[in-house]
């Protein structure tokens, strides 16, 4: 990003607008070509990346129209470029010269191609010292998505249409919101706290699509296996604490499920899903894992979404609890209370939390095994949205 701005500062002698610099980065990955046509003027008074929060937004459909003519994708690469946009968006390493993962269900309709293919034919770029491949995601949005078709001829000369939506696990705005024109619309305008719950769902679906890529790179595993834990969370966990996850499997191949309406206990969980609660709940999200140790017991793990000011170790250590004492079903019945006074500790906590955070955060020593600190920036290209627009570290995460 930094290369990003002297660019535009020095070279283009253009600016700006310092609230739109992360929007603008993540959504051009990197490309040139888009850079200078973000800052190409609309009425000789604004553009897409300078002139303000409104022009941001007013200029969004055309600078859309203009990015998708520029970097147009076939439809017989979007199998492809889903998956660049999920590695993309969630920052996964790669090799240039590997094969891209596709999706299991458009695999027999596309040709194997590598991450070299897509950058020469402009689906992206590839960032060597990075190790990381960047597509710019104003140019792959739903619409893209959607409208893709593949045709291939059967043996017997006929041809057969399918239409790639059927198989899209989600839709690219998902993952990347800032896709949407209606949250373009009102960035900006709303609070800290209306802009972090935009992104946590977002990040739910980062997750989901990391532990996609995992079970696509492996052409041999099952539509639902179990994926390490490890995997899905590389890059976002302190070394000091990988060798807690790396205990756990996960398995999401339900997709970002929504807690039944007024759901606030951790027995509304969906299996083999992420399930989101958020608003008022003790638990914003939970995640289906099991310990390898104990493959038969699977449970949900909470996540904690919050944004906003970091919490500490006692607000964290009691969200080790399954449920606050206020959700409990209040109960008479003296069996009940027989049966509660037989739990114990296991019973009553959950075996791990993750504390997902807007950056890397140290863990804490006397709950090192069961509070794991999970660093959003590493793995979503939209964690910095749960950052207050004041916090002067605002910038050095966009990375």
């Amino acid at each position: 990003m930094n290369a990003h701005m002297e660019a535009i500062r020095v070279s283009w002698k253009n600016s700006v607008d310092n609230n739109l610099v992360a929007s603008i980065y993540h959504l051009l990955g990197w490309l040139s070509g888009l850079l200078r046509l973000a800052h190409q003027t609309k009425d000789a008074e604004m553009s897409f990346a300078c002139g303000s929060l409104n022009a941001h937004s007013n200029c969004f459909g055309e600078f859309v129209t203009a990015a998708k003519e520029c970097y147009s994708i076939g439809h017989e690469w979007v199998a492809h470029a889903f998956t660049c946009l999920l590695i993309s968006s969630t920052k996964v390493k790669v090799l240039s010269d590997a094969l891209i993962p596709v999706n299991p269900r458009w695999r027999s309709l596309v040709p194997d191609r590598t991450f070299d293919e897509a950058a020469i034919q402009s689906i992206g770029s590839y960032v060597d010292e990075e190790e990381r491949f960047m597509l710019p995601a104003i140019t792959f949005d739903d619409e893209v998505t959607q409208a893709a078709v593949v045709t291939n001829r059967m043996t017997s000369g006929s041809e057969v249409t399918h239409h790639l939506i059927e198989g899209a696990p989600f839709l690219p705005s998902q993952v990347h919101p800032f896709l949407n024109a209606a949250v373009v619309e009102h960035f900006g305008k709303g609070a800290a706290t209306q802009r972090g719950q935009e992104v946590e769902k977002a990040f739910m679906y980062a997750v989901h699509a990391r532990y996609l890529l995992a079970l696509w790179s492996d052409r041999s595993a099952k539509p639902n296996a179990w994926i390490s834990l490890e995997k899905v969370l590389e890059g976002a966990i302190s070394f000091e604490q990988q060798s807690v996850i790396a205990a756990y499997e996960v398995k999401v191949s339900g997709g970002v499920k929504d807690a039944p309406a007024g759901s606030l206990l951790c027995d509304d969980t969906a299996e083999n899903a992420l399930t989101y609660l958020g608003k008022t709940a003790h638990h914003d999200a939970y995640i289906w894992c099991r310990n390898k140790e104990m493959a038969d017991a699977p449970f949900a793990v909470p996540l904690l979404l919050r944004h906003g000011h970091a919490k500490t170790e006692k607000e964290l250590v009691d969200q080790l609890k399954k449920e606050r004492d206020q959700d409990k079903v209040s109960a008479q019945d003296a069996e009940h209370k027989e049966q509660s006074t037989r739990q114990t500790a296991a019973d009553l906590n959950v075996a791990l939390l993750l504390s997902v955070n807007q950056a890397a955060r140290k863990a804490f020593a006397s709950h090192a095994n069961d509070i794991v600190m999970v660093n959003a920036s590493a793995m979503s290209s939209v964690s910095w949205l749960w950052q207050d627009r004041t916090d002067h570290e605002a910038t050095n995460n966009l990375q």
